[in-house]
């Protein structure tokens, strides 16, 4: 796992236990702020992080797909325009996108919180 990577974006996976003890998996955000941590935390399963790099695959390749509508999660939603993935609400009321990152340094993220599902079972 880059620690390094986690720390930049201020990101922190989390194993959590309610009290049935029933387990769960989380994003956290260290600073408070972001739209990475709540699109991550977002993706409850490996398969659909998978789908998700597949997809951002395509882009880091150079072969983008004639028509993409973007990722979609509960909160948010993301387009990749050149080498940037733009992290925008769900909310009518934001009209500008809530993270903007480097497309490889997503991609390296969502790679780990697949493998941290996974890991977890999940």
């Amino acid at each position: 796992m880059n620690i390094k990577l986690l720390k930049q974006y201020n990101l922190k996976f989390v194993k959590t236990k309610d009290i049935r003890g029933n387990i769960g998996f989380g994003v956290m955000s260290t600073n408070g702020k972001g739209g990475v941590s709540e699109f991550l935390d977002d993706i409850i399963l490996s398969e659909d992080a998978i789908d998700c790099l597949s997809r951002i695959k395509l882009y880091l390749e150079g072969e983008s797909p004639e028509f993409d509508s973007g990722l979609y999660v509960s909160c948010c939603y993301a387009n990749i325009y050149e080498s940037k993935i733009y992290i925008r609400s769900i909310s009518p009321d934001i009209t500008y996108p809530i993270d903007i990152v480097p497309l490889k340094d997503f991609h390296d993220l969502l790679e780990m919180w697949r493998d941290f599902l996974i890991e977890n079972g999940n």
